[in-house]
């Protein structure tokens, strides 16, 4: 992975401000949680949406993106950060309420 951080980093770079519309992050580590929250993302068709995984303890995706530095799980759970336009929304971990906020047309305007 580590290899990889240099290509992911210029492709960042690049194409960041292309990636204004949604963002959403899951902080957990492979739990069951996050596969329940994965399985709702993936049945559901949200155009813009770029997915970001990080656990607490990471740091490498901290330092490309910057903004996913203060996020982190509520206790200890795979938590959904729904973000449009750089501002996040109040973290979720329930996987109903994440789809809502992503479909939601009013958020974050």
């Amino acid at each position: 992975m580590k290899e990889l951080i240099p290509q992911i980093k210029k492709m960042w770079e690049e194409h960041k401000d292309e990636v204004d519309k949604i963002t959403e992050q899951i902080i957990s580590p492979q739990s069951d949680d996050t596969k329940i929250m994965l399985k709702f993302l993936r049945k559901e068709f949200i155009p813009n949406k770029v997915l970001i995984f990080k656990s607490d303890e990471d740091t490498e995706i901290d330092e490309l993106t910057g903004f996913t530095k203060n996020l982190k799980s509520l206790e200890g759970k795979a938590t959904a950060y729904v973000c449009k336009n750089y501002q996040c929304n109040l973290p979720t971990t329930n996987a109903l309420k994440m789809i809502k906020l992503l479909n939601s047309e009013n958020k974050l305007e």
